[in-house]
């Protein structure tokens, strides 16, 4: 199961290769992009905020930039008896809320924005 949160533009120039994305995420592994409805790898993020594809997509061409956040795998495992440490159950509480999550929010001194 996962949820998912997209930017969407047209390729409207034989030049441009960067796009910028608004959404929050956890793992830059949760960035995912397609064009034209075909899912790519063939990007780099040169920063937090901006996909850089690696090569021009095709004029008109639909792209689309977009989380995917597994909920399935948990990011800590807590055992009875045992500390539980404040930012193991911050991330935690983090990976639970970002699938559904539709404004900014903190958690323990991490701050996620739409």
């Amino acid at each position: 199961m996962s949820a998912v949160t997209s930017n969407e533009y047209t390729q409207q120039n034989t030049t441009t290769r960067a796009y910028s994305f608004t959404f929050p995420y956890l793992k830059t592994s949760d960035i995912k992009a397609s064009l034209d409805g075909v899912a790519t790898t063939a990007f780099t993020l040169p920063n937090a905020t901006t996909l850089q594809f690696n090569t021009v997509p095709t004029q008109g061409a639909k792209i689309r930039i977009f989380r995917e956040t597994g909920i399935d795998d948990l990011t800590a495992t807590f055992y009875a008896g045992s500390a539980i440490k404040s930012e193991d159950l911050n991330l935690s509480l983090i990976h639970i809320s970002e699938p559904t999550r539709p404004e900014r929010i903190a958690y323990g001194g991490v701050v996620l924005k739409k």
